[in-house]
């Protein structure tokens, strides 16, 4: 190295080598917003994990009451009562509501409407509504079917 180049290396400003503090501000501002839209996303798919395990949940717990009425229906004993034409979806209704709880603890209202059909067929709706533990959103769950009382 000759010393013509060391007397300009000496020449040149101090800092020209790194960050300015406001680049380093940016760089800090952009990485925050980055963070907050990312946690932003993860808020969002835990919601709708959650909707999606309390709707799972319900459909469980719909099918398990369609099959209980249709065992009911082919037994021929007094638990068919519930299979007798009446019922209401919006008001629990003796032989026609029930509560369950489901397999994460979350309980559920069930209520079902019996109509009328030809002969020995009824139509049957059932509605599944959570009672607690599920996102304010999550709404009713129907059910709709035929059965054959035996």
């Amino acid at each position: 190295m000759s010393d013509i180049d060391a007397e300009d290396r000496s020449r040149e400003p101090r800092g020209s080598a790194g960050f300015t503090l406001i680049e380093l501000i940016m760089a800090l501002v952009i990485l925050a917003i980055g963070i907050m839209a990312a946690n932003t996303l993860v808020v969002g798919v835990a919601r709708t994990q959650r909707r999606a395990t309390v709707r799972a949940e319900m459909t469980e717990v719909g099918q398990n009451k369609l099959e209980e009425l249709r065992a009911f229906a082919t037994m021929g004993t007094a638990d068919t009562v519930q299979l007798l034409v009446g019922g209401s979806l919006t008001v629990s209704m003796a032989n026609h509501a029930d509560t369950v709880t489901g397999g994460t603890d979350r309980q559920f209202i069930l209520r079902w409407e019996v109509g009328g059909g030809t002969y020995d067929v009824r139509d049957v709706t059932i509605r599944v509504l959570p009672l607690n533990g599920a996102p304010d959103d999550l709404r009713d769950l129907d059910f709709d079917t035929r059965v054959l009382i035996l």
